[in-house]
């Protein structure tokens, strides 16, 4: 009886093991596909905010986000030139799906 309990315990114990691997290897898998979809700004030391991503931002956007109070010029004043460009895009979706309505 003492074997068929310790048998089946070994067996649990190995199953156990095995989806452990299982998950950390998955895990490890998924982490660098998502990394490598991101770009460069993902990894340790990488900037915030991909350049690739950054466009000049026009005047016309400039005017309309401080006009709706959106931004103030002491914002822009601090604000590095990668969360500059971020906003700026970020703005220029939301004021165009505003358009829309």
């Amino acid at each position: 009886m003492n074997e068929l309990v310790s048998s089946a315990q070994s067996k649990f114990l190995g199953i156990a093991v095995a989806m452990l691997i299982v998950a950390v290897a998955s895990i490890r898998v998924i982490t660098v596909s998502i990394k490598q979809r991101l770009g460069p700004g993902s990894r340790a030391g990488g900037k915030s905010f991909a350049p690739q991503h950054a466009e000049s931002v026009p005047q016309d956007l400039l005017k309309e986000a401080l006009a709706r109070g959106l931004v103030t010029p002491s914002q822009l004043a601090n604000m590095s030139d990668e969360e500059r460009q971020f906003v700026f895009v970020s703005l220029r979706k939301t004021l165009r799906d505003e358009g829309r309505r």
